[in-house]
């Protein structure tokens, strides 16, 4: 948190995940909802993925309806997610999903839908957007993440600053792979 709030100033958006967006496979996971739609699969699956608050602003995803995650949406708060349109369309289709709830499986708790975000190319860019759930990061206990930031103008010299600011927040956090979206 120190160093998402010392990279802060002078950034478009600063976020993290466990995943890069288009970076890695994350495979889809079965979903069920509190009051299933009628019209909705018997067992659908959703990309699953974890992010943290500014996310959407940072890479520029719109929310089309509800709210994106805030740092309020931690470990202990309301188990909240936000659905893309795909995932909306799939789970709900003859009614709105904010204020629904979800789950991934008997024993996992239940999540309210908070949110809707546009929908996104999340696997690769040759196939069409797949309907994902979102969870907050600070929801879950996942320890390893990468930091995203928007920039403008000289993006060596911040990515310098962030390897600075990481080291100097913990030398033992090891800071590797620092690219841009466009080599990714």
């Amino acid at each position: 948190e120190r160093v998402r709030g010392d990279l802060r100033a002078g950034l478009d958006g600063i976020a993290y995940v466990p995943f890069f967006p288009l970076g890695g496979f994350n495979p889809p996971l079965f979903v069920e909802t509190d009051s299933p739609d009628v019209a909705a699969p018997s067992r659908p699956t959703v990309q699953h993925f974890q992010v943290s608050a500014g996310y959407f602003e940072t890479l520029g995803v719109p929310i089309a309806r509800g709210r994106a995650f805030t740092e309020a949406d931690r470990l202990g708060a309301e188990e909240v997610a936000i659905v893309s349109e795909a995932a909306a369309r799939l789970l709900w289709p003859s009614r709105d999903p904010i204020g629904e709830r979800v789950r991934y499986s008997p024993d996992s708790p239940w999540m309210t839908v908070v949110g809707i975000a546009a929908d996104v190319l999340n696997r690769r860019l040759t196939e069409p957007p797949q309907p994902i759930l979102y969870r907050p990061l600070d929801q879950s206990s996942d320890l390893t993440v990468a930091l995203l930031v928007r920039t403008r103008g000289d993006h060596a010299g911040i990515a310098e600053s962030m390897v600075r600011e990481v080291s100097g927040a913990d030398a033992a956090v090891p800071v590797y792979a620092v690219r841009t979206m466009t080599d990714i």
